[in-house]
């Protein structure tokens, strides 16, 4: 019986190493295997939790199984992978040929960035939930899909703001509502943009410390897609905007240190009032190309010089700058009148030159603007008596036409060559410009000579008819008394020839 009892606990203690044994190997291996897999990063779930998006609306595949019962993740793209590193997360594609999703993140992430995908769309709500978050960048992504308040910041502390930008990244839209919150910066860098939605980038809490789109190609900005913001930099460079700009397009922005325009090609027509702007400082607008500018197309109350200076200008109407003035406080110490530097400007314009006015509380430094399109003598004539040209006479410069060189001065140098509007008038364009007056002579002298020859006319008829009279012998005219005198008289010269 004790022999028996032994023998079983001797299987049970054989048993158990055996276990303990295979365990301790498995356990190894796993260890392994996960390290192997793992790496140097390593995530841990108590600084970010990746919840699985709501499904998204693509097409369905073709090779897609019906029968396979993990149809959910069939249908939902996958995510993009994700690494810890620096107290932030690295995304990065890789450029595989797949659509994918950015995770919502959750924890204590300080920064994210997105790079190196073919398609990724950004869901409503992606950084909601991130308290010290700092900066978001997205880099190369060929096909970047944002949701309505898929960049949207609410942040528990004020002292933290996020620092957005856009570095070589396709948007084919940017729906309303998709950026707003506690943003610190916003950039967009050499990006491709389809369509910017109204009210795109609004809801701005505090204030923008940058706000820049440089190198960029947008075909379509539509009215308020940018809104009611304060920024200290505002600069927009290189860029090129194909459709017309509507009204109020920049609305309700506060510009606090530098307003920069330069360098862009605005293909379509500038309308009234589409760079909206309350109080700006330090206005640059300088080496654009402008379509047309309709209306007010500047609105803003400057503190400092504004330079518009360099650009090329089609189809300006006069009060495209007139809006842009002094800001009441300023004005109000100010001894001087502010200059605004108006220079080196090129206007094209098919009808004749149209004046430009500009705010009278500035005095203006106007300074070899130009009319490119080749102008006529007619053209010239209904702007001669215009009180702007006249009074920049000698820094507005025109380009003459064809038929003035043919036919003018031989001083001409060239058809391309371009003269200031006082040397024009003063040596082209002459007889054409006392044609009117030389007319205007002569029907004033033929009439002249019309009334001098009736008055002629009048006093030689007024004599012949004095002559007529002077031939007819009339009885001197006598009173009552002389009458009767002269018939005594003759009354007795007869009685004595009587007898």
């Amino acid at each position: 019986m004790l022999r028996e009892r032994g023998y079983f606990i001797f299987l049970l203690l054989f048993a158990s190493e055996c276990l303990m044994v295979h365990g301790s190997d498995y356990s190894h291996e796993y260890i392994e295997d996960v390290d192997k897999n793992a790496g140097d990063q390593f995530v841990s779930n108590e600084d970010v939790e990746l919840l699985r998006p709501e499904r998204v609306n693509h097409e369905p595949n073709e090779d897609y199984d019906r029968e396979d019962t993990d149809t959910i993740f069939q249908n939902t793209p996958p995510q993009v992978h994700c690494i810890h590193r620096d107290q932030g997360r690295i995304c990065d594609c890789g450029f595989r040929n797949e659509e994918a999703v950015l995770p919502i993140m959750m924890g204590s992430i300080a920064h994210v960035t997105v790079s190196n995908c073919k398609f990724v769309r950004v869901l409503n709500g992606t950084f909601s939930a991130l308290t010290m978050l700092t900066r978001v960048t997205f880099v190369n992504i060929e096909d970047l899909v944002l949701d309505e308040n898929s960049l949207s910041f609410p942040r528990q502390s004020l002292q933290l703001r996020v620092t957005l930008s856009f570095d070589n990244v396709i948007i084919e839209q940017i729906p309303s509502h998709a950026i707003n919150g506690f943003i610190n910066g916003l950039t967009f860098e050499r990006c491709r943009i389809g369509w910017i939605s109204p009210f795109a980038v609004t809801g701005i809490r505090l204030r923008l410390d940058a706000f820049a789109i440089r190198n960029t190609f947008i075909s379509r900005i539509e009215h308020q897609a940018f809104k009611k913001f304060t920024t200290s930099t505002f600069q927009i460079t290189n860029c090129t905007v194909r459709s017309q700009l509507p009204s109020r397009s920049f609305y309700d922005l506060d510009v606090l240190s530098s307003l920069h325009i330069s360098h862009n090609n605005f293909t379509g027509r500038i309308h009234s009032r589409a760079f909206d702007f309350q109080v700006v400082s330090n206005v640059g607008i300088f080496q654009n190309y402008f379509g047309g500018l309709s209306g007010q197309s500047f609105v803003m109350s400057t503190i400092n010089m504004p330079f518009i200076t360099e650009n090329n200008i089609s189809l300006a109407e006069t009060r495209a700058f007139i809006a842009i003035v002094v800001e009441r406080d300023v004005q109000r110490r100010l001894n001087e009148p502010l200059f605004l530097d108006f220079s080196r400007n090129n206007f094209d314009t098919p009808d004749w030159p149209q004046p430009l006015i500009f705010a009278p509380e500035f005095r203006l430094i106007f300074t070899r603007n130009q009319f490119i399109t080749p102008i006529t003598c007619a053209q010239l004539n209904r702007i001669r008596d215009n009180e702007f040209f006249n009074l920049f006479s000698s820094e507005t410069f025109f380009r003459l036409s064809d038929y003035i060189i043919d036919g003018g001065s031989a001083e001409v140098g060239g058809r391309d060559d371009v003269f200031s509007f006082a040397y024009i008038t003063e040596n082209f364009c002459i007889e054409s410009s006392y044609f009117w007056w030389i007319i205007l002579g002569i029907i004033l002298f033929v009439l002249l000579l019309l009334v001098i020859f009736m008055i002629l006319l009048c006093v030689w008829w007024r004599k012949q008819k004095e002559k007529r009279r002077l031939e007819i012998i009339q009885p001197e005219g006598k009173t009552y008394r002389e009458t009767q005198i002269v018939m005594q008289i003759e009354n007795h010269g007869l009685l004595k020839t009587d007898l």
